[in-house]
């Protein structure tokens, strides 16, 4: 009879595989969680700067600071509405609101679509 060589992965092998291939699931599952709340982040940074450009673009235009409710009204592309003294806007979902203020350093926080803005914070918050 003729003895046949076995070819094939050792079992020591397959579990040093295994284990590498564990610290490195250990290692990138951690920075996949965490890319949500940065995206989250920037998504409300991003639309508070828009809302601050608007604010400024009809100062230019205008020669005036606008009323939320104009202020609002000027935004395009994006589902939102005037609540309170905010703007809100809805993302699959989920409500974000752009805080306005009625004075230029951000300090006097404004209550209604009537009143003049003149500052919008920095960044948007979250509802939950």
């Amino acid at each position: 009879m003729k003895i046949r060589k076995q070819r094939g992965f050792t079992l020591i092998e397959l579990a040093i595989v295994i284990i590498i291939l564990g610290i490195l699931a250990a290692i990138a599952v951690p920075k996949f969680l965490d890319v949500k709340s940065t995206a989250v982040t920037a998504a409300t940074k991003a639309l508070a700067a828009n809302v601050n450009s608007a604010l400024n673009i009809y100062l230019a235009k205008n020669k005036d600071y606008p009323d939320l409710d104009a202020l609002a009204s000027s935004l395009r592309g994006s589902s939102h509405s005037v609540e309170g003294g905010s703007i809100k806007f809805d993302v699959d979902g989920t409500d974000y609101y752009v805080n306005t203020f009625t004075d230029d350093d951000c300090s006097s926080a404004a209550s209604s679509g009537s009143d003049e803005i003149q500052c919008v914070a920095s960044v948007a918050t979250v509802s939950t």
